[in-house]
């Protein structure tokens, strides 16, 4: 079988180099690895299906240092390559059990799900996995303290909860935390009760009086920088768990399907701004009786400037779509409207923002699952380019299974909105242009084209509050699967351009599918991605597989990444 590279890394502070191993386009695990003088800390090791992780790590850091893995917690996609290191670590808790993460074949089940059960990933694993049955980690504790020389000093913060050993790794003097599955904006923690989360409430505000205010951390599955307002979130979330209350909170489905039972799932989520808790309702809530579903609400939103919100439309606690609000003294701009399940956004955002504004929505482009609830505004904006490709009826069948792929495959979510999705055939469509500016009162937006994901692609600056929405067309993963060799090189250019027309490292990018901003690297990372693939430095470049359930296989098509982005490109377009 031919050579498949899962790894990707990208350099995020003097110490710090991030290595994501991903095997599909959703779901990646992003590893530490932290450089001091003397030697070398690697945090987590993925699931350990190349044996060649170490060597990975060996290209960037070199061989002349003792190199040592500490686990964030003992779970399976942690500890996976932690064999192949001089020593290896774990929270004391965790170190006494392994459990089935060291089974084979369990293995390879995880693996079928993370690789979206594609054939090929799942083949390579089988027949390059570390076997690690005889993986012994030694135990950590909480205010541990690892010197790695040269002034790289990390500390170890517990934070038991997604498991008992669950540790962070915290570099003061850097103001960066490595926090595995602990905190994040997708946190699982499924074994509590309501005691449970009452418990955890005191253990994430020590965390945050540990760390303090100007910290960014990075968590086991998303490469992306995040802030300490996801963890207030997520106590915010834990306190009302803790209550009982469940006003809002929405069934969903795992990534693994043997998680849950199709029309009687065992999980919901509670959104608090735009984190989620992925809860057991057997544990809090075995009879259903606190609960009710006609308060079932998917959107979530926190404030990122002093005129900007990012609203999420969460389908389930991998899939979520990204909105703009921005509010002027006078108009208040959308940006995408989601997938137009009901009719409920208007009125969400008319909650947190001021009441009687006009409200005009301005679309990143034409795909249905950015303009499904444009009819609730007053002005809908579109790229003429992109009046093509609009769907030529209400697509409620395929809105439908779009949902059914988003949502896991949990048929008791889709029931929630079978017959509620807005119309979109009749929506009236303002044109568009690059160079437009919507000034909507102390705050103006400018529209720059942006063409590539689609012909009339669009992203929307706020140079004031350095915040600019980009929809599909750049993203941690960005499908520019119509392109040969040529458009590629020419989506290249045109990325270098759209940074210099930006002209401000400082801007935080706000993706459409993706609720925490990326940063301005993301944009230059693209294209280089997008010129190694045009001149075919593609070795190792593993499956892309689809999320949707209508779409087969397709092995052309395929992932490159550089410095953790990742262009999704289909090569039976080329030439070569």
């Amino acid at each position: 079988m031919d050579y498949l590279n899962f790894y990707s890394h990208e350099q995020v502070s003097d110490s710090l180099f991030l290595f994501t191993e991903g095997y599909s386009m959703v779901h990646r695990f992003s590893i530490g690895v932290i450089v001091g003088a003397d030697r070398v800390m690697v945090v987590d090791a993925g699931l350990g299906m190349t044996g060649d992780f170490r060597q990975q790590i060996e290209k960037v850091v070199g061989t002349d240092k003792p190199i040592f893995c500490c686990c964030t917690h003992g779970h399976i996609d942690h500890f996976g390559s932690a064999i192949q290191f001089d020593e290896a670590y774990v929270g004391e808790p965790d170190s006494h059990d392994l459990g089935t993460g060291v089974n084979f074949d369990r293995r390879m089940s995880d693996l079928a799900a993370f690789s979206l059960n594609n054939r090929e990933v799942v083949e390579y694993g089988r027949l390059h996995a570390l076997h690690n049955e005889e993986l012994k980690l030694n135990p950590l504790y909480d205010g541990q303290v690892f010197d790695l020389g040269g002034g790289v000093v990390i500390e170890l913060i517990a934070v038991p909860g997604h498991s008992a050993g669950s540790m962070c790794f915290f570099n003061r003097r850097e103001k960066y935390v490595l926090v595995g599955d602990a905190i994040n904006a997708d946190s699982h923690l499924k074994h509590f009760d309501r005691e449970g989360f009452a418990r955890f409430v005191p253990i994430l505000q020590h965390f945050i009086d540990t760390v303090g205010e100007d910290v960014t951390f990075y968590s086991g599955h998303l490469p992306v920088p995040q802030k300490i307002g996801v963890v207030k979130d997520l106590l915010k979330g834990a306190e009302a768990l803790s209550r009982g209350d469940f006003t809002g909170d929405v069934p969903v489905a795992g990534i693994f399907g043997s998680q849950t039972t199709p029309r009687k799932p065992q999980g919901r989520y509670k959104i608090s701004g735009n984190t989620l808790i992925f809860y057991n309702t057997s544990l809090m809530d075995p009879d259903g009786s606190d609960y009710d579903p006609s308060t079932v609400c998917v959107y979530g939103h926190e404030q990122v400037s002093e005129h900007v919100y990012v609203v999420t439309e969460n389908t389930s606690v991998v899939h979520r779509l990204t909105i703009g609000v921005i509010e002027g003294e006078k108009e208040i701009l959308v940006i995408d409207s989601g997938m137009g399940m009901n009719g409920a956004l208007r009125h969400y955002i008319e909650s947190f923002t001021a009441p009687g504004k006009p409200m005009i929505c301005a679309l990143t482009h034409g795909a249905v699952d950015h303009l499904g609830g444009a009819s609730l505004f007053d002005r809908v904006y579109l790229s003429p380019a992109d009046r093509k490709i609009l769907p030529p009826d209400n697509d409620v069948d395929h809105r439908l299974m779009m949902l059914y792929s988003y949502a896991n495959h949990l048929p008791a979510f889709v029931d929630l909105f079978r017959d509620s999705w807005l119309p979109i055939a009749d929506i009236s469509y303002t044109d568009v242009q690059d160079g437009d500016v919507f000034d909507l009162g102390g705050i103006q937006v400018e529209a720059l084209a942006l063409p590539g994901h689609t012909e009339g692609s669009m992203a929307y600056l706020l140079r004031k509050e350095h915040v600019v929405f980009v929809g599909d067309a750049v993203n941690a993963d960005t499908f520019l699967l119509e392109m040969d060799e040529e458009e590629l090189l020419r989506y290249s250019d045109t990325l270098d351009r759209f940074a210099e027309r930006i002209g401000d490292s400082s801007v935080t990018l706000y993706s459409g599918h993706l609720n925490r901003g990326q940063t301005f690297a993301t944009i230059a990372n693209l294209a280089a991605a997008c010129r190694e693939v045009a001149a075919g430095n593609t070795l190792g470049d593993p499956p892309g597989q689809s999320v949707y359930v209508f779409e087969r296989e397709k092995p052309s098509r395929r992932l490159h990444y550089h410095g953790n982005t990742c262009v999704v490109y289909d090569r039976s377009n080329f030439r070569r």
